[in-house]
């Protein structure tokens, strides 16, 4: 699977069980409701917050 192609349930079904999905950036609310629903319902955790982008960080 390519990262950044599939969508979200996409790699949550192909995750093991008790492994950690991160999230860089939750922008919507909708990001945030499905990470907890997984969370939630399944041994599978989604992990996510908000980061600051600086271009020192990229060199």
């Amino acid at each position: 699977m390519t990262f950044g192609k599939s969508s979200f349930q996409a790699y949550v079904k192909r995750m093991a069980p008790n492994s950690f999905y991160l999230r860089a950036v939750h922008i919507s609310p909708l990001p945030v409701v499905r990470g907890l629903w997984v969370n939630l319902t399944s041994g599978k955790k989604v992990i996510g917050g908000a980061s600051k982008e600086n271009a020192e960080d990229l060199t």
